[in-house]
């Protein structure tokens, strides 16, 4: 009888330690299931945050500009998330006897035994992040300095960006200016300018031309011209000058392509702006040195002979670029321009792949698409991509038919990153969100 005791003692045994096996199993996996679908929502949600972050901080200084207030930047230098997930196992049992007056049957479950078997499992997770200002010297002195070639090649090489788009951006002027240094022309991208569609004429010469950053190897002679003889007698001089960075040994040809002599050079490079097709500028009534076109472009040109022979004058074009917060102050004149009660105007853009020869103003009228669409107030119908409320008015960037909004923002967000070099963002928080 103790026997069957013990072995129904032990049933019970291997009955609730299968469960809590399993419990805790069902427990394990649901950790691992929600850990990795928390740290998901928690990514998810950050990505989320810095987008709208983002967009929010560079459309409020868009209308603060249009609205002749200060600009001011904010910036999140850190992000750290926590979590935490505490599971939680229990058994219990009911246990009534069958025959409470025998032995055996004390130990056998009748009518009304119950076993309950639970899991708990809590769920902890949040993140902080650091909020800076970028109001002080180190970053202010880039945003307001025009921007430089280097930045422009950035800008410049993705081939899926829309160069029209991104020289209506950062073109501040075009002037055109003869040899003895006088501005003849200047087409100032301004669009309450009179002149201004005259500006996005030839600013589609530019973009047909393909103006780009470029970078010009320079040499500097660094000794007078060595014969053979001189370089033989010389080598070890030389060699010593030829390991130092950038100094190399050029070969100086006669008429006939032979070497007649040899010269140390310091050779260096710098950006320039060139143009890469030379057709598009034909129609100038001025001709444009070889040295304003790109590497072997420029050599096409000379070989063109389009410098001699003609009554057309030789001059140089200069492009002037806007600083950062230039950029801003034009895209907050075209939000003014175009919620202007009276007369409502939008500033538009002939897309690249529209570019061709013999284009009118009124072909651009036509063909062009709004660079940068900003409602005032529009009411609960416009789904929006972008919304701030600022002032007491609502500025809302619409999700569709938006024309190149949403380049100029991916534009603009580049260009301010640019401009947070090395200690412009303090590593102190200024403010601290939970």
């Amino acid at each position: 009888m103790f026997q069957n005791i013990i072995s129904f003692s032990a049933f019970i045994e291997r009955h609730y330690l299968r469960a809590a096996l399993l419990v805790l199993c069902v427990i394990l996996a649901g950790c691992g299931s929600i850990n990795k679908s928390s740290f998901r929502d928690m990514s998810t949600a950050y990505r989320e945050l810095v987008e709208e972050y983002t967009n929010d901080n560079l459309l409020m200084n868009i209308v603060r500009s249009s609205e002749d207030m200060p600009l001011s930047f904010l910036d999140i230098p850190s992000v750290t998330g926590s979590g935490s997930v505490s599971p939680g196992a229990s058994a219990s049992m009911t246990g009534i006897s069958a025959q409470p007056s025998s032995r055996l049957g004390f130990f056998s479950t009748g009518v009304g035994s119950s076993y309950t078997l639970g899991a708990t499992l809590s769920v902890n997770n949040s993140f902080t992040f650091t909020q800076s200002s970028l109001d002080n010297a180190t970053f202010m002195k880039r945003f307001l300095a025009p921007l430089d070639l280097s930045i422009i090649q950035n800008l410049s090489t993705t081939e899926v960006l829309n160069q029209a788009v991104l020289y209506a951006m950062i073109i501040q002027s075009i002037s055109v200016v003869d040899e003895n240094g006088e501005t003849s022309i200047k087409l100032i991208n301004n669009p309450y300018d009179p002149h201004y569609p005259y500006f996005k004429l030839a600013l589609i010469k530019l973009v047909a031309a393909r103006l780009r950053v470029e970078n010009e190897a320079n040499r500097v002679p660094i000794s007078p011209p060595l014969s053979a003889a001189e370089v033989k007698n010389n080598l070890m001089a030389i060699s010593t000058a030829t390991s130092k960075p950038n100094v190399v040994l050029t070969p100086i040809t006669d008429k006939s392509g032979r070497p007649s002599a040899y010269q140390l050079e310091q050779v260096s490079s710098a950006p320039k702006m060139c143009f890469e097709v030379a057709e598009p500028l034909m129609s100038l009534d001025f001709y444009l040195p070889p040295s304003a076109f790109c590497g072997s472009v420029s050599n096409k040109v000379k070989n063109m002979k389009i410098l001699g022979g003609t009554d057309k004058p030789v001059k140089n074009m200069k492009i002037t670029f806007r600083s950062p917060r230039d950029i801003f102050d034009f895209l907050g004149a075209v939000v003014n321009l175009q919620n202007n009660a009276v007369d409502p105007k939008s500033v538009s853009v002939l897309p690249t792949n529209k570019i061709r020869a013999g284009l009118t103003v009124d072909d651009l009228k036509a063909e062009s698409v709004p660079l940068f669409i900003v409602k005032q107030n529009p009411g609960s119908g416009v789904d929006p991509l972008v919304r701030l409320d600022y002032l007491g008015k609502t500025y809302v960037i619409p999700k569709d038919d938006s024309g190149f909004s949403r380049e100029v923002l991916t534009i603009l967000a580049q260009i301010v990153t640019l401009a947070k070099v090395t200690g412009s963002i303090p590593a102190s928080p200024a403010v601290l969100i939970q």
